[in-house]
């Protein structure tokens, strides 16, 4: 019998207890014989025929559609979802293609209806990626306890960012090449959900950089720890090599032996002796009788290559940050517009062309209630710009 919409809504309401026990479980391990207990007998296989469950080894789980189904609807998934708003820009220009070459009324109302779907999807999938980032962002960053890990999760939601904003230009870049059609052919509503787009995306950058900023400002806290905790380690390790050299004859043995007790295989032996006696006189004779006595049974073997002392440099990795604060605070008292003022700024380190515009372009964004947008747009490098003043000079 084939599976009608009416059926499988049957299944899942007198199979509600078990679905409800999965999902909740769903990142944990359920063996079969918990999951009868929430069912009838024969249940679980005539879901697992429909598709909703997947029985393997004895362990069941939700099938990976419609647990995402679920996820979706209760907004319960805590996976951060960038790479379809890609997809999502082409699917726009795509279908503006095929409204402007469509032969009649329905069809191109069709293709308006898919455009105004993706316009109104974009935002709110942008807005769970910001809110989800901004939530494990701040909580790895007091919760983890080990500072390399929590370095590394930073650098990932790090790179999260950079997507959005990557993102971001993009869409911006959509809407200017298609700003024709929702401005003078696409219908009124199309044309409304362009311009709250454009608004949102605007609202959106100052979270962004906001957010950007934090995290690299956790990621600069967490790294003088780890370098902290490293030397701490360090220091643990040559205490105990110069108690054990200045306590025992550990070096002289060492040099009658033809293989390094570094090298040689661990040999685990009992003893009923204190801890206290290890720190004695008496011990580093103990030592040497003991090596004595069993020399004969240690594997001989060749010695190793001497370690290149480059091994052990530690090398520092510095990035560099653009301090967008103190770049603001510079501009209000240059004489140039925006645009030009961060092109011709020299700074300390490198900064291409395609940085220097994100730089403008989050500066406008994050100070735009200080500056003034004037009507006066540029061209630079076929880019076209629009002039921005600070308020301050302009008074003057």
């Amino acid at each position: 019998m084939q599976l009608t919409v009416k059926h499988l809504l049957k299944r899942v309401a007198a199979n509600s207890d078990l679905i409800e026990y999965l999902f909740l479980k769903r990142d944990s391990v359920v063996t079969l014989s918990n999951a009868k207990a929430f069912t009838k007998d024969g249940n679980i296989e005539r879901l697992s025929e429909a598709g909703l469950l997947v029985v393997n080894d004895g362990l069941v789980e939700l099938d990976e559609d419609f647990r995402t189904f679920l996820e979706s609807v209760l907004d319960s998934n805590d996976e951060i979802e960038i790479g379809n708003i890609g997809e999502w820009i082409d699917d726009i220009s795509h279908n503006i293609l095929l409204y402007n070459n469509a032969d009649t009324y329905e069809r191109q109302q069709r293709f308006i209806k898919r455009i105004d779907r993706i316009l109104k999807k974009i935002p709110v999938r942008i807005s769970k990626s910001l809110i989800k980032l901004h939530q494990h962002i701040h909580l790895t960053y007091k919760s983890a306890d080990a500072f390399e890990l929590k370095r590394i999760e930073l650098q990932h939601y790090k790179e999260k960012l950079e997507q959005l904003i990557a993102i971001d230009r993009r869409i911006e870049t959509m809407l200017a090449a298609e700003a024709d059609f929702f401005k003078n052919v696409a219908p009124q509503a199309t044309s409304n959900l362009y311009y709250i787009l454009k608004v949102y995306l605007t609202q959106m950058r100052i979270s962004l950089v906001d957010l950007q900023r934090q995290v690299v400002d956790y990621i600069n806290r967490v790294s003088p720890d780890i370098t902290f905790f490293k030397h701490i380690t360090r220091l643990k390790e040559l205490k105990n090599a110069y108690e054990i050299k200045e306590l025992t004859n550990i070096e002289e043995c060492i040099k009658n032996s033809v293989t390094p007790l570094a090298f040689l295989p661990k040999i685990q032996f009992s003893s009923q002796l204190e801890t206290t006696y290890g720190q004695s006189i008496e011990f580093g004779d103990y030592v040497e009788h003991w090596y004595e006595k069993y020399k004969k049974d240690l594997p001989i073997k060749d010695k190793a290559e001497a370690v290149d002392a480059s091994y052990f440099d530690n090398n520092v990795i510095e990035e560099y940050v653009l301090d967008i604060d103190a770049l603001h605070l510079e501009f209000k008292e240059s004489a140039k517009d925006l645009f030009t003022f961060i092109i011709e700024r020299n700074f300390k380190f490198e900064l291409d062309f395609e940085e220097r515009l994100s730089a403008f372009c989050d500066m406008a964004g994050l100070y735009a209630h200080e500056y003034i947008l004037s009507d006066e747009y540029r061209t630079y490098n076929n880019y076209e710009y629009l002039v921005i003043y600070p308020k301050e000079r302009i008074k003057k």
